[in-house]
């Protein structure tokens, strides 16, 4: 009825943990009672200089690669700079769905309703488009960077149902 529990019957799992309980103490006792190594400390006068990069004008300079002619200017470029690739070709109307009072939009796959501007990937470039007027089969956008707005029509080119190319 009584278990009797002797000391040899103990698991060998608190016999270790105490054992490195005690060894962890006296490493502790020995690092708290060793005498700390004089440290020099830093002299108050450094000589740390601020680094300073030039990149204005036709004075750039690479500052990790001084002898670089990367971003030099050349020669017959002074003054000339690069036109802006007009990507308004590559918009597409792929669709416009709503309620009369709320139409939305899909053009190269952004939502968009009346009013509201984002910014469009088209070719390899982005641009922001702000939607004008959407009207039955078609939607009037105002373009960045283009003067007069444009409208994209909805292409009537579905396949019908049972047809795959």
């Amino acid at each position: 009825m009584f278990l009797n529990h002797s000391s040899n019957t103990r698991r060998p799992t608190a016999r270790f943990s105490v054992r490195w309980l005690s060894l962890l103490g006296l490493l502790a006792l020995a690092a708290h009672a060793a005498p700390a190594a004089p440290t020099k400390a830093p002299s108050a006068n450094l000589g740390i200089t601020k680094s300073v990069f030039v990149s204005d004008g036709a004075v750039r300079k690479d500052p990790f690669f001084p002898t670089s002619t990367r971003l030099r200017t050349k020669p017959g470029d002074a003054g000339k700079q690069s036109p802006k690739a007009d990507f308004s070709g590559l918009l597409v109307l792929k669709g416009i769905t709503g309620t009369p009072e709320r139409r939305i939009v899909l053009i190269n796959n952004k939502n968009f309703t009346s009013g509201e501007e984002l910014e469009v990937r088209a070719g390899s470039g982005k641009f922001n488009i702000r939607v004008m007027e959407i009207r039955e089969k078609s939607v009037l956008v105002s373009i960045e960077g283009v003067t007069q707005p444009k409208e994209l029509l909805l292409q009537d080119k579905l396949l019908p149902f049972g047809e795959r190319n």
